[in-house]
């Protein structure tokens, strides 16, 4: 059965104008109107499902056609991308593809999709089993699950560097020069998830600090130059929630102070410019929430979004500000993870723009 889902308050070209048309009743006639400007597409990275031998894949959303195009990685190399694509990043006229399972880096042209090199990860070399991509200064950097943050040179397209950090890091941010990286110690085998987070200085590429923050740290996000974390805490009585980190955190913790403080429950989370987008869809819970924070005025807002089923990934374009969720299907009373997903689009007044189809696992939506 399909559950209704509130939604509430959450990358990067030029813009255009296109047209859409309006629902009518059945006794009017269908009627143009100005569509919203949108950005040059943006890309998903569907994670297939490797226990089934579903590889993962890359799609476009083409606002020009208002189509998808996919497998354009299989299409242009004519092999697999490889099993659980994890993370990406589009910088420069390369893309940058981690993939999980299959342990490697894929380096693509942007614009041909052609690989260019792909980069096979060792465990205790370079790291392994990349989980996300930030970029800054023609530079790379790279959370790898088995506990390293690896450096990417963008004109050599060879790792130059790697640092230790703490186990299972997630989703990193650049944050005033600084690299924050959450460490969630997911793969404990007791169940009990780190509390830490590294921050690494990037002109020395060195961890300088290492901070307490809430159970099981999971994505750090900066939004109108403030810090934000996303902990998911233990999947039982210790609930998913955002907190504001302080910037002066490192010397409120000398102190004896915790440097954070606890904004809104939710299980992803992503940003703009005004807002701090999120949703909320923990495990073994009914839960179904997705909202917003205006970060001037600190007002949450949700909103109905009954064409969503079951969100798996969130994000905004940061030049038009459209929200793209992800999401799969459900197959009976449970979300498919076989069957193709879809994304759903609304505009930055959170009105629904269209829905497309995409492949299995759409996990991470990016932009040019």
């Amino acid at each position: 059965m399909k559950k209704t889902i509130l939604h509430g308050a959450l990358l990067a070209s030029l813009s255009l104008l296109s047209l859409i048309f309006t629902s009518c009743s059945e006794d009017e006639p269908k009627k143009e109107i100005d569509r919203v400007p949108v950005s040059e597409g943006f890309f998903v990275l569907n994670q297939g499902n490797f226990y089934q031998n579903i590889e993962g894949s890359l799609n476009f959303y083409n606002p020009f056609t208002d189509k998808v195009e996919t497998n354009l990685f299989r299409n242009a190399n004519k092999r697999s991308l490889g099993d659980t694509p994890q993370c990406a990043a589009a910088y420069g006229s390369k893309i940058y593809i981690g993939t999980y399972s299959s342990s490697t880096i894929e380096i693509l042209d942007a614009e041909t999709f052609i690989s260019l090199k792909q980069i096979k990860l060792n465990a205790g070399e370079t790291g392994s089993m990349p989980r996300s991509m930030v970029t800054e200064g023609g530079k790379v950097y790279i959370t790898m699950y088995d506990g390293y943050v690896a450096r990417l040179d963008t004109v050599t397209l060879d790792i130059d560097a790697k640092v230790k950090v703490g186990p299972n890091p997630e989703e990193a941010v650049i944050f005033r020069n600084k690299l924050y990286v959450p460490n969630s110690d997911g793969m404990n085998q007791e169940g009990k998830y780190g509390k830490t987070a590294s921050i690494i200085d990037l002109p020395s590429f060195t961890v300088t600090s290492t901070i307490e923050v809430p159970e099981n740290p999971s994505a750090f996000v900066v939004a109108n130059n403030r810090l934000f974390l996303l902990s998911k805490g233990n999947y039982r009585d210790i609930a998913s929630k955002i907190y504001e980190i302080d910037p002066d955190i490192v010397s409120l913790q000398k102190e004896g102070k915790e440097g954070y403080t606890p904004l809104v429950n939710a299980t992803f989370i992503a940003e703009s410019p005004q807002y701090l987008y999120y949703m909320d869809v923990p495990f073994y819970s009914d839960t179904r929430v997705i909202g917003r924070i205006d970060l001037s005025s600190g007002r949450n807002e949700t909103w109905d979004a009954e064409e969503v089923e079951y969100p798996n990934s969130i994000a905004v374009d940061p030049n038009t500000r459209e929200v793209i969720i992800g999401s799969y299907i459900y197959d009976g009373p449970y979300p498919s993870y076989i069957a193709p997903g879809y994304i759903v689009r609304y505009t930055d007044n959170l009105i629904y723009n269209g829905k497309n189809t995409v492949g299995s696992g759409p996990s991470f939506i990016f932009f040019r």
